[in-house]
Formats: structure tokens, sequence, C-alpha cells
């Protein structure tokens, strides 16, 4: 699927990609008292939406445009301008928005799309040159926490281990949940 020709411009590509950057950066809202309703209608904010499709958009163009010999022949000079200008650029604001979401909260569907990004990017020698300085690092501090078992999983254990089975294992629950 290829996008309408008037978006398929480099420039369009800079201002797209640009705006989409500044979103990720964006502040967080700061967070609400211990009050458990109010943080409840935090994490609806408009700003975790925005963040969302931010980050969506981003791994988009990456699984699509991210190698230019798998994209079509009219599309190789957007694709390499992508990957060239780019693919290490969001690849570092991917790589930083995950290392943010174990200080302060950052929606799991952000996280999600940030670790399929990196995902798509080991497959470039560009944006894999660019990630394996900081490999350890992505591995010790980010990866390996989201795969280990928490304190929610193991009351959640601890007290329906059905419901934990189901949620842990399903797969409605992998389009959105980072640790699967």
């Amino acid at each position: 699927m290829n996008m309408p020709p008037v978006y398929a411009t480099e420039e369009a590509c800079d201002h797209w990609t640009q705006f989409m950057l500044n979103v990720l950066a964006l502040p967080a809202p700061a967070p609400p008292s211990e009050d458990e309703l109010a943080k409840e209608e935090w994490i609806t904010l408009p700003f975790w939406k925005l963040q969302k499709w931010a980050s969506k958009n981003l791994e988009t163009y990456f699984e699509r445009y991210g190698l230019p010999k798998q994209v079509d022949e009219d599309m190789r000079g957007y694709a390499q301008h992508y990957i060239d200008v780019w693919a290490c650029g969001v690849l570092d604001a991917q790589m930083r928005v995950l290392g943010q979401s174990f200080r302060e909260y950052v929606s799991p569907r952000v996280v999600r799309n940030c670790l399929r990004y990196l995902s798509h990017a080991v497959e470039s020698s560009l944006t894999w040159k660019f990630m394996k300085p900081h490999l350890d690092e992505l591995m010790d501090s980010i990866l390996f926490p989201l795969m280990c078992h928490s304190d929610a999983d193991d009351r959640m254990w601890d007290e329906d281990p059905y419901e934990y089975v189901r949620r842990r294992y399903a797969l409605e629950v992998n389009y959105v949940d980072p640790e699967t």
C-alpha cells in the first residue's frame, strides 16, 4: 500500500517525521496525587493518545519504508531519504521513550510501538550499527525488566491464577501489552 503522491515527497517526510518526534518529546502532564480516581482519569488524557499515534506512525514508517530494497520502485527514493535522514534520529527518540518508561508512566501501547520500531530497526544495517553500542543498556534496563515477573503479576497469580493465565497469554492482550 503506497501513500498518496502529495505525501510521498522528501519535504512531507521531513515535516511529518519532525512533527511526530516533537510529539514524542513532549513532557508528560504532571501525575495526580495518590487519589486512584484521578490517576485513572490522568492516563486517559489526550496526551497519551497523541504519543500513541505518533509512535505508531513512526513504527509504520519504518515498517514500510525502512528497508529501501524491499520497497516498490516508485517509493525507493522516499525510503532512501527516510533511512538516510530520519531512521537513526527516530530510533534514538524511541530508545529515550523506552528508557523513560521505567522512571515515569508511559502508555503500554507507546512502549509496544517503540519496541516494534526497534524490532524493525535491527533489519537495517544503518540502524543496527546505531543500536549496537546500546544493546547492553537496552537488555538490562528495558527488555529484561519487561519480561520479569512483577509484584502485580504475583498478586494476580495469588488472587486468581486463571485470570493471570488468561491475561498473560490472551491474543488480544498481545496487541497492547509490551511484555508479550
